[in-house]
């Protein structure tokens, strides 16, 4: 575990990366929100993502013909940094990337110790198999660019407490 997160330090000081497409800042910071494509970049989390292991519980789940969608690192350091405001990923990949159906899997690898005050993720039960329509038509931005912009397709509050 210490090789990957001396790997993500020591992407905290490549400058190069930090003004790469794939590399999300703190707003008005020169600070790591959130790499982009982490597979694609170290041989680590690529490894990673095609541990046999791991590979057998998702097409346990999915079947057969898996494939990465997506894959980032998000730093979230416990009182530094801005959260992830509420979204739901399948509206975002579908409005913004065209996936098709609901067919995909989300993963968290949490790499260091989390608590109240730096836990990563709240999940709403029972929605799993549950699509809850964008408030907002797709618009032709990407993932990226929303994320620098701190705006999510956000799914509508009636639609999700039907």
């Amino acid at each position: 575990m210490e090789a990957f997160i001396q790997e993500l330090r020591d992407y905290e000081e490549d400058e190069d990366l930090k003004l790469s497409e794939g590399t999300v800042l703190e707003p008005g910071r020169q600070e790591i929100r959130s790499i982009f494509g982490i597979h694609e970049i170290s041989e680590r989390f690529s490894r990673l993502t095609r541990d046999p292991r791991l590979l057998a519980m998702v097409e346990q789940l999915l079947g057969k013909g898996v494939y990465i969608h997506q894959s980032r690192i998000n730093y979230k350091p416990g009182f530094k940094g801005k959260g992830f405001d509420w979204h739901s990923d399948f509206e975002t990949w579908h409005s913004e990337d065209g996936m098709p159906r609901m067919r995909s899997l989300s993963c968290s690898i949490i790499l260091t110790d989390n608590g109240e005050f730096n836990g990563p993720l709240m999940l709403i039960p029972d929605r799993t198999n549950t699509s809850c329509p964008a408030s907002a038509a797709p618009r032709p931005t990407t993932t990226r660019s929303r994320l620098r912009a701190r705006k999510l397709v956000c799914p509508t509050i009636p639609a999700c407490a039907s």
